[in-house]
């Protein structure tokens, strides 16, 4: 499903719709879909938990959102969240390892863009 073309109209209802509606959903493009609070994001997140491709590019995406990509989309093969301005590099540790259930999540990512963000302290030390 491809939200980015009409952003401006996808707001936490219609993620909620999604969530209700779509459980069996593999892919979600939402690029620039800035409407969708995290918290929102986050219960979408969870309601979806057969993704493989997932685009969260230029949203409100932040840790908890990552935390909840993480504990949930164990079939996650591609995830985009270039431009997520409330992201910081060490947010990525939360997407590779589920502090809930102490275990290394994401397993079977093999694309993950970032563009936009910037590498700081331990982060810095991993590329």
């Amino acid at each position: 499903m491809d939200l980015g073309k009409c952003s401006q109209l996808v707001t936490k209802d219609v993620a909620q719709m999604i969530s209700n509606r779509c459980k069996n959903l593999s892919q979600l493009y939402l690029q620039r879909c800035s409407r969708i609070p995290s918290d929102a994001l986050v219960d979408l997140i969870e309601s979806l938990p057969s993704l493989k491709k997932l685009d969260l590019s230029d949203t409100q995406c932040n840790t908890q959102v990552l935390s909840a990509v993480g504990s949930t989309c164990r079939h996650l093969c591609e995830l985009n969240i270039s431009d997520c301005k409330r992201l910081s590099a060490n947010s990525l540790f939360h997407l590779a390892y589920d502090v809930t259930a102490s275990s290394f999540s994401c397993q079977g990512l093999q694309v993950l863009s970032v563009d936009g963000l910037e590498p700081s302290g331990k982060s810095r030390d991993l590329i």
